[in-house]
């Protein structure tokens, strides 16, 4: 019974729909291409309703990203003047070199050297050390030089320091070895630079 209605109901269907053609003029490959291509979401040629709309899907899935730039720090590094070990009775030579890799030049200020408190008896303590690690401190300050020469933008300026042989405060009763030096640059603008090195007392 289903089956028999719907043979009889389709010729019925299909002769309304050549009626309405017929007055509207328009081919049947029309209409059934454009029903087949309405149901696919794809886009014909001059199709401008369809066309807007994926063009609004496109933009609406298209990615962004926003591209942030940070302007690189001058950088400070404090080395022993020369490899060689620093023994009792002598003064310690260092070079101190500030390096400014940014647009602005770095201020004149004041440079203070740092000894740290304890021997750097392992890698783990060398490597939190000069990592600058939260567990370590800077230790006693040695010596003080006010007035640094101003660093121009992209310049390097090294400037040599000797701590005295008074103030080193390494004596025959501190062991041997690998020793903490800093080095810290407060500027009259407010900037401040540090940097850590090494250098071996030997008795």
């Amino acid at each position: 019974m289903v089956a028999e209605s719907i043979s009889v109901r389709r010729p019925a269907i299909f002769r309304a729909v050549r009626s309405l053609l017929r007055r509207a003029r328009v081919p049947l490959a029309a209409v059934l291409i454009g029903l087949v291509m309405g149901s696919s979401g794809a886009v014909l040629p001059g199709g401008g309703a369809s066309s807007a709309t994926a063009q609004r899907q496109a933009t609406a899935v298209t990615p962004t990203a926003t591209l942030t730039t940070t302007e690189p720090a001058a950088r400070l590094t404090v080395t022993p003047a020369t490899p060689d070990p620093l023994r009792p009775d002598e003064d310690l030579q260092l070079i101190v070199t500030i390096e400014n890799t940014t647009a602005t030049a770095v201020d004149s200020g004041t440079l203070d050297i740092y000894l740290a408190q304890r021997a750097l008896t392992s890698r783990v303590a060398l490597e939190d050390w000069l990592a600058a690690d939260e567990s370590t401190t800077r230790g006693d300050v040695l010596v003080s030089e006010p007035d640094t020469p101003i660093v121009p933008a992209g310049d390097t300026v090294s400037l040599p320091v000797t701590v005295p042989e008074a103030s080193v405060t390494l004596g025959p009763r501190n062991n041997w070895g690998a020793r903490g030096i800093a080095a810290t640059l407060q500027t009259e603008s407010g900037t401040e630079l540090e940097g850590r090195g090494t250098f071996v007392w030997f008795l």
